[in-house]
């Protein structure tokens, strides 16, 4: 009897595990519903098809939807929304072009992904505020921002939509302002002393980004939006809500699943979620952080492709373990890096750990070589066990391959004397003989 498997969701993660299964097994019958008309789409892309730097939606999308039918064998069915979900009777009922219908399957997979986290305020849904979460918002947005008559953006969040978006937007020429309730850019990935740092560079490079206001109003006054914050009051003919995200939760709610603080799905290393035969994989997932070993939600695109993966390997029959997650990220803003790696400082003490960091400005070549730049890293380890437990950096293009390493040394519980002694490459042209990680590692081991 042929194995039915459903997917609910053709992001990232559920058509990396459609795709592993129909690999592992041809035989399986896969259906992925999808409620918008896109697959396997590149929300990160989305901030710089805004900008022009990519002339077609489509190419947001890493594969066609006919790849995956032809290609994969895979029953790929765009704009069909599930509606019902019965897990006892192993029942789904589903709504799409053609009318609504029902699916049995013996295996289900939730990778519903997340939805923009848009705040409470009056004027939320007022024409020409808008967010940023799916290809088809970057469609309607960039139709209505291209011409003349949107000159004025304001941009409410300073993380990594609202920073990408406002660089693309001035690209284009438009005059952006950013008010956010954070005191500095980044809150989640940096602590307070990198992020003045980094608040200090975009400043100079013309980001006009104004900290610790918190929006209360959005209204219309004659053509164009009058945005109220704690401090200030702005005029604009856009606003872009860039506030951040949160899991789709209905799915799981429907079904009893066993949920985490964030509300997203509790998976097991397997990605198998507390009811039998339901797996989750994706931004709607809590995972394990490979520092802390507790659950956490950590919604990256490269998280999301594994998690697929995995699922889709042992929905197969082929056992394959998730390890964790280190939380990497990075993003790029007025030729400016920043990335980081597992903990910060806050979140290290509150997992209990008694953190030290170290603090490098170093150069990215030697200093007789033409081009040499600089870059700012800040490597965290525990005081007591040497445990690396984090960095953050910024600087140049190199400066994401330093968080790198120290992600690969937290996935093996690496220690402070792990980095000091790890054997980086070293070339005039492309590095310094004692590069910053190195540095870093030799201030730390003066505390043991």
């Amino acid at each position: 009897m042929t194995v039915k498997v459903a997917v609910i969701g053709a992001g990232p993660a559920g058509l990396a595990a459609a795709s592993r299964i129909k690999k592992l097994r041809p035989d399986y019958h896969v259906v992925v519903f999808e409620k918008t008309r896109w697959a396997s789409f590149a929300l990160c892309g989305t901030p710089y098809y805004i900008g022009g730097l990519i002339d077609k939606p489509e190419k947001l999308m890493h594969y066609p939807p006919r790849f995956f039918i032809e290609k994969r064998g895979i029953d790929l069915r765009l704009i069909h929304r599930v509606i019902y979900i019965d897990p006892d009777k192993k029942i789904l009922e589903y709504e799409g072009p053609g009318g609504t219908g029902r699916y049995e399957w013996d295996v289900l997979l939730i990778a519903s992904g997340a939805r923009a986290d848009l705040p409470d305020v009056p004027g939320i849904d007022l024409q020409g505020v808008y967010k940023l979460h799916h290809i088809d918002d970057a469609v309607l947005l960039r139709e209505k921002i291209e011409g003349e008559n949107v000159k004025d953006i304001v941009i409410i969040g300073s993380g990594y939509i609202g920073l990408e978006l406002a660089e693309n937007l001035q690209r284009i020429g438009k005059r952006v302002i950013i008010p956010t309730r954070s005191k500095y850019p980044l809150t989640k990935l940096l602590d307070p002393d990198m992020g003045e740092k980094l608040a200090n560079i975009l400043r100079e490079k013309g980001l006009v980004i104004n900290y610790d206001e918190s929006l209360e109003e959005i209204k219309r006054k004659n053509d164009r939006l009058e945005i109220v914050t704690s401090k200030n009051t702005y005029t604009a003919d856009a606003v872009i809500v860039a506030t951040g995200i949160k899991p789709n939760t209905e799915i799981a709610e429907a079904l009893g699943l066993r949920t985490g603080n964030s509300g997203a799905i509790i998976v097991d290393s397997m990605m198998k979620t507390s009811r039998p035969d339901i797996y989750a994989a994706g931004d709607n997932v809590e995972v394990k952080h490979v520092v802390t070993d507790k659950y956490t939600w950590a919604p990256f695109a490269q998280e999301a492709n594994k998690e697929g993966y995995v699922a889709g390997s042992n929905i197969a029959g082929k056992t394959i373990l998730f390890p964790g997650v280190a939380g990497t990220s990075v993003t790029s803003v007025k030729g400016v890096v920043i990335a980081g790696t597992g903990l910060t400082m806050k979140e290290a003490y509150r997992h209990g750990f008694k953190p030290i960091a170290a603090y490098v400005e170093a150069r990215t070549k030697p200093a007789y070589m033409p081009g040499s730049g600089k870059v700012l890293l800040k490597v965290i380890a525990d005081k007591k066990t040497g445990l690396l437990l984090g960095a953050q950096a910024i600087g140049g293009e190199d400066a994401y391959w330093r968080i790198n390493v120290v992600a690969a040394l937290l996935h093996k519980r690496g220690v402070v004397e792990d980095l000091f002694f790890t054997d980086l490459g070293y070339a005039p042209p492309v590095n310094t003989v004692w590069d910053a990680l190195v540095i870093a590692g030799r201030i730390l081991l003066r505390n043991w």
